[in-house]
This record gives C-alpha cells, structure tokens and sequence, in this order.
C-alpha cells in the first residue's frame, strides 16, 4: 500500500519521512484536481448517430449486392442445367443462402418486402433448366420465402394497395403453385380492406377477359382464393357460381372453413355434415371437425356433432376422443360397437374397412369385404388397392385376395391395359390365395384364373408373360 508520508533525501544520504502538510483545520490537504479527459466521438447520442448512419449504409451496401447476385442467377437462366437430386440440393442451397443473405442484413421492412418479392418473381428464371421431380426447389419458395416476405410485411407501418396489386397482377405470370401462395395466405400478412380491393380487382380483370374463357377463369380462380382469404362467404359462393354455374361439392368444406376463421362454431357444424367430403377435402375435413368439437360449449351439442361426424368418415385416430365426450366409456368399447353398426350396414365402403383394421378388428374387416365383393365397382381403384395391401398385412387374406382380383379385372377390361400393373395384381391374387384356408363358395385360385383366361383369351402378351400362353393357366 502507497505510504502517505513524503520521502526526501538529507544531505548525508540518509532517507527521511515527512509528514503531509496539513490545512489549518487539522485535515490533510488534497492533492491538485485532475482535469477530466474527454473520450474521442463525442457524447453518446453522438455515437449512436455514427452507429446508426453505419447500418445505413452497411445495408444500403448488402442491398445493392444481394440485388445483383439476384440478376446474375437470372442471367444465368439460358445456360442452366439442373438434374439430379445432387445438383437440384446444391441449387436448392445456393437460393437458400440468399435469402438467408436477406434476412441477416436487410432490416428495413420495405426494402425486404421488394426484394423477396423481386425474387418471387423471378421464379420462372431461377427455376428454368431445373427437374425439381421431388418439389425441393418449390419448397424454397413456399417454405423459406414465403414465411419471410410474410414477417417483412407485419412490420410495414402500412401496407400500400399498390404493393397487393403487383402480388396480384403477377400471380399468374409465374410457375404452377409458387406464387398462387402469396395470395392463398394473404390474410397472413396482408389487411382486410386490402384483400377485399384485390378481390374486386380479381373479378374486373375476368369481366375484361370473359367469364366463359381460359383467361377468364383463371382470374375468378384468384378472385374466390382471395374471397375465401377475406372470410366473404357470399362472395365466394357467388363467384364459385360464376366459375360452374352452380355451387359445387367440395364448396361446403371451404365455407365451414370460413365460419370457423369467423368464430361460427355451430354453422360450421352445419357445413360438415351436409354431405361426406371428398377424398381429397377428407385431411382438412378431419381438421376442422376437430376445430368445431373443441370449440362446442354445450356437452350434449358436442357429442351429437362427434357421432354424426365420426360415422360420415369413420377415423380410429378420432377414438382417442371417446373418453372426454363419454364418460365411463373406454375407446374399445365404442370400437366394438361401431364395428357392430358396420357390419349391419349392407353398403361397402374402404374406409369402414380401414376403420375396422386400424381399430384392431383385421378378422372381421377381413368378412366385412368378402361379404361385400359385389359392390367394389362402386369405391375408387386407389382406394380399394390401399384397402387391399392394408388387410394383406393385417391377416385378412381372402378379403385382399378378393380386392386384388377385382383391380385385375378392371385391367384386363379396360382399352388400355397397363401391363405392369396387371401382372403385378396377378402375382398378388396367386401370392395371397396360398394364404387362404376357408374359400367358402367362393373359386379358388386356380378355377378363377381359368374363368378369366376363358374370359379374357384376347390379352395373349399379358398371358404370355404369366407364363401361361394357348393352352391357359
């Protein structure tokens, strides 16, 4: 520790302390007061202005880059060639990275909006010479830029009507599905009022072009996706109108839809169980009968709607449900008695049948489709060879075998025979049959292929191939 005491040298050079001098009120004196130094920069607002004209600049600098690595990607168009999955992922990654580029140093929501838009449309361009078989470079569109454009746009102060009109005008110019997105979210990011004006604007283009030509569809195609963003029921059933002249199936699916955005619980309700969806509609069906049963207040309404919805497209994911809607009633016992409902109903239908296997009933899925063999024609062929290699799985031979054979029928029927497939349905009517105990009166393996050769002698390549030729099975 520094002694307060002076040091000093005496003449004879010896060293002597003395004491510090004091004032008159006994207390030492201080020392003589530093100057303060003062920092370079100035004060601190100061700094923060250079800081801040800094960014400024940093980004007007990375913006003028990232707009001209963005046209030399386009240039390069003419001489892209993109095949392979390897080369589609290092494509992939390089449209990744700019965008990445983005979004790490541009911060001003205007100049982010311009540039992802900018690159949405350019699709055509950064795409052409590409075989995207797997969609990877579609998803860096729908899945990367997308959710940026979106979080660029919530933070507009405003979001101007010019700014949805060019969305909008070049929707159609670009590739199938990529930028039909911007407008089949708006409501993502984009205000009512301006989706209601986009709207307007969609119909007037389809009115210049003519409702009854391509053009014209097209537009009204926007003009109900931009409906539907809007939550304008009316508006969409009129234009969907317009686009066949009457309200079709699947409409009523998109309106419970609405209602549900709406907070319309009940009339969504309503919609649901209008009529069965299609096969394409049935992932959002389940959806939003999900959305209606956790949003019924009264316990009563809520299982009437569970039952009716439930058994319009029976699903054993929705099993788990039973216990909250019914108290003192275990899944399987519903199962049990549903499976009961089925087998009284004398119509076929593939997704009782999947209902019933995935439950943990393959036997009686299995008797539920040999009983009802003589109406396959009427289910979809997808469905009925889903059916079929779901129940070769799960012990139900003969109801697979049954299905197998009628898609093999169906081939050999039809003008335009796939080969491929009709072999392959063979070696699975011949595989399966081995595995059957019981035919019951049903013909076995070997007397239905000879009734089908004595039916079907024509196909001689298709014979040929099973190993059979002239003289048959």
């Amino acid at each position: 520790m520094r002694d307060s005491k002076a040091r000093v040298y005496t003449g004879d050079g010896h060293l002597c302390y003395l004491a510090p001098r004091t004032r008159a009120d006994g207390v030492a004196a201080s020392r003589r007061p530093r100057t303060p130094r003062v920092r370079r920069g100035g004060n601190k607002c100061h700094r923060d202005g250079e800081e801040t004209m800094q960014k400024i600049e940093r980004e007007r600098l990375e913006t003028a880059r990232l707009r001209l690595e963005l046209a030399a990607m386009v240039s390069n168009a003419m001489h892209r060639v993109v095949r392979g999955k390897r080369r589609v992922d290092q494509h992939a990654q390089t449209l990744s990275r700019w965008l990445d580029d983005v979004a790490f140093f541009v911060h001003t929501p205007e100049t982010g909006v311009d540039l992802i838009l900018s690159f949405f449309e350019m699709d055509v361009q950064l795409l052409s010479g590409c075989t995207d078989i797997d969609d990877t470079l579609k998803q860096v569109f729908t899945q990367n830029a997308f959710p940026l454009l979106r979080n660029y746009a919530r933070r507009l102060q405003e979001f101007p009507f010019s700014l949805g009109e060019r969305i909008l005008d070049g929707a159609r110019a670009g590739r199938d599905e990529i930028r039909e997105i911007l407008l089949s979210y708006a409501a993502d990011y984009m205000p009512a009022d301006v989706i209601r004006h986009l709207c307007e604007r969609a119909k007037n283009h389809a009115r210049a072009c003519g409702l009854h030509t391509q053009d014209g569809y097209r537009w009204l195609d926007l003009a109900a996706v931009l409906a539907r963003e809007a939550l304008d029921e009316e508006n969409f059933l009129d234009i969907l109108r317009a686009m066949y002249g009457e309200i079709p199936d699947h409409a009523h699916v998109i309106v419970a839809e609405i209602r549900i955005r709406r907070g319309d619980f009940h009339g969504a309700a309503q919609k649901l169980l209008e009529r069965e969806p299609a096969d394409e509609d049935l992932d959002l069906w389940d959806d939003l009968g999900l959305q209606v049963l956790d949003n019924l207040m009264d316990a009563e309404e809520k299982r009437k709607f569970f039952l009716d919805f439930f058994r319009m497209r029976r699903n054993a994911e929705l099993l788990s449900e039973v216990p909250r809607l019914f108290p003192g009633k275990s899944s399987e016992e519903f199962a049990r008695e549903e499976s009961e409902h089925i087998l009284q109903n004398v119509q076929f239908s593939t997704y009782d049948a999947t209902f019933l296997v995935d439950a943990g009933f393959p036997e009686t899925a299995d008797r539920y489709v040999a009983a009802r063999r003589a109406r396959f024609a009427s289910q979809n062929p997808a469905r009925i060879e889903e059916l079929a290699d779901l129940l070769a799985y799960n012990r139900g031979s003969l109801g697979a075998t049954l299905l197998f054979r009628h898609l093999l029928e169906v081939q050999m029927e039809s003008a335009s025979m796939d080969l491929d497939k009709a072999l392959s349905y063979l070696n699975m009517v011949e595989l399966l049959g081995e595995r059957v105990d019981n035919w019951g009166s049903l013909p076995d393996t070997e007397t239905y292929l000879q009734d089908l050769y004595a039916r079907f002698p024509g196909h001689v390549e298709f014979w040929a191939k099973a190993g059979w030729f002239d003289e048959g099975p």
